[in-house]
């Protein structure tokens, strides 16, 4: 089980919210803009696409035990 943090709780959020934002803001893309970078031959997006793929990925596989 995880439980790194409590369900609902705002530094859960707030955390949570930063990694999302720092992937975001590093990457420079949203989901739809990764595939239309690519399709302009921006071929660096590549490696974001496959790494948000995998995050989606391992999400799959953990969301039962986390704590929503």
């Amino acid at each position: 089980e995880i439980s790194a943090c409590l369900v609902g709780s705002e530094m859960c959020i707030r955390e949570g919210g930063t990694l999302f934002g720092l992937g975001w803001a590093l990457s420079g893309a949203c989901p739809g803009p990764m595939v239309v970078n690519i399709g302009y031959g921006y071929l660096p997006f590549i490696i974001v696409f496959l790494f948000a793929a995998l995050g989606t990925f391992l999400y799959g596989i953990i969301k039962d035990k986390l704590p929503h």
